[in-house]
């Protein structure tokens, strides 16, 4: 390479209890006791009015958006059933909720699962989505409809004050939260970078502070639109970090060893906490830069381009000019561009820009 010079629950509840004895299993010579180790505190199961959880949604003592959820991915036809299926009382799996108390002494809950159901009750009575009830009929006339079919009054009623299950637990710990929701969505069909979203320990951590970083005004947002859907930014950072990290193996940053890498308990060292955070910085300012950031520009800049991108910024920072990154991010990007008409995540193209670096 030459350069010019310039992202189901099962019951671990039984209260506050030391562990439990389930069974006791005789071999020759041994006897075992099976325990569950440790327990969650015993949630509680209780019910809210459609109309209270709207409410609880705008005075933020309601969060839907914990990092670990994911995007409001339902169409606004299935948006529309799960309306239906409430003014028709079909049953509607309880919310999840995370209780705690502020400093201020006031209430607080964050939505482990149900976002999905509760971003549909929103749209609906905000006015973005409507019920089938022998045609389309809307909660509100919304800004500027003036030939809207309004739900009737008695239906509006009604479904203001529907009740809905939640089951909620009080004094959870982040980690908590994140397991719960890891055990809820076994049976749900996450993407894979999703799942990975949802994975406890310090690695996992380090790539969300980078996404918080990258999504900050000092970071990229404004610079350079990035893969950011279900999840997909997280999965991003993580290959960059990965390849940091183990990179010199050649190892092709799938998804299998991805989460098998963010799963370990190892701590992040301090080498690796500097070089990732040497690579960004350089990162943000070739991006934030108007005399260096136009290799950034048209096309928008793929995911599997971004993260060769960075992982070429790891290797030549010390050794390259500002100038001479920018160059090499245009390169980069005209070789594979040059090579495949579909820059996608995949073997081909993965060992085509890595060959280039």
């Amino acid at each position: 390479m030459s350069f010019s010079d310039d992202s189901e629950l099962t019951d671990l509840s039984s209260g506050d209890d030391d562990d439990v004895p389930l069974a006791v299993n005789s071999t020759r010579g041994s006897r075992q006791k099976a325990v569950i180790n440790p327990v969650l505190r015993a949630p509680r199961t209780v019910s809210y009015s459609v109309e209270s959880l709207y409410r609880k949604l705008y005075d933020n003592t309601l969060d839907l958006d914990p990092e670990y959820q994911r995007d409001v991915v339902w169409p606004d036809t299935k948006q529309t059933q799960l309306i239906d299926s409430l003014i028709h009382n079909y049953y509607i799996p309880p919310l999840i909720f995370a209780v705690s108390i502020s400093s201020e002494g006031e209430e607080k809950r964050i939505c482990i699962d149900g976002k999905q159901r509760l971003s549909s009750i929103q749209r609906f009575m905000d006015g973005h989505v409507y019920s089938v009830n022998g045609g389309k009929f809307w909660y509100t006339a919304g800004a500027g409809k003036t030939t809207r079919t309004l739900l009737p009054s008695q239906l509006k009623s009604r479904f203001s004050n529907k009740q809905i299950t939640c089951v909620e637990y009080d004094d959870l710990t982040y980690d908590q939260e994140r397991e719960i929701f890891r055990r809820v969505q076994l049976g749900v069909a996450l993407t894979p970078a999703e799942r990975l979203q949802a994975i406890n320990g310090s690695y996992p951590i380090l790539i969300r502070e980078i996404k918080d970083r990258l999504s900050s005004p000092s970071g990229l947002e404004g610079y350079l639109p990035w893969g950011n859907s279900r999840g997909r930014d997280f999965m991003c950072l993580a290959q960059v970090v990965y390849l940091i990290d183990l990179g010199q193996s050649k190892t092709e940053p799938s998804t299998t060893k991805i989460e098998a890498w963010l799963s370990n308990k190892r701590d992040v060292t301090p080498k690796l906490q500097r070089n990732v955070d040497s690579t960004i910085d350089v990162l943000c300012e070739l991006a934030q830069d108007p005399a260096l950031s136009k290799p950034f520009k048209a096309p928008k800049v793929s995911p599997v381009e971004f993260v060769m991108i960075a992982y070429m910024i790891f290797l030549y920072r010390d050794q390259l000019s500002m100038r001479q990154l920018s160059d090499a991010v245009d390169q980069i990007r005209k070789s594979v561009r040059n090579d495949f008409q579909e820059i996608r995540f995949n073997s081909k193209v993965y060992k085509n820009m890595l060959a280039f670096v």
